[in-house]
């Protein structure tokens, strides 16, 4: 089942917003890290895997770089630093494919 930009934008900032809820809440603190992790997997995955596609071809893009940013925040706890990045990332993925199949459909209706 593949998923859409638009289904991995609104679960992972469904996830993330319960993540917050929670800290903020200081409820179930243990578990929140694993609700940051599962939103930070959801946003990158295809971010992650652009990077290794591209890296195959030696090209280093931004891609790369998201995925190495949410490694490092992994590696060093901030779980919710890397959630954020990767849901900020396909948020604005999502937004720009959006907006590029409307300004096509607006120039095809030109003509």
């Amino acid at each position: 089942m593949k998923i859409s930009k638009g289904q991995r934008v609104a679960a992972s900032g469904i996830i993330i917003a319960a993540g917050l809820i929670l800290m903020k809440l200081e409820l179930y603190t243990n578990k929140v890290n694993i609700i940051l992790l599962a939103a930070a997997y959801i946003a990158g995955y295809p971010i992650a895997l652009n990077a290794i596609r591209t890296a195959r071809y030696k090209i280093l893009g931004i891609d790369a770089l998201v995925t190495l940013a949410v490694i490092g925040a992994v590696l060093i706890g901030e779980n919710f630093e890397a959630a954020a990045v990767t849901f900020l990332f396909m948020l604005g993925n999502y937004l720009e494919s959006k907006t590029l199949e409307k300004t096509r459909f607006a120039i095809k209706a030109i003509f």
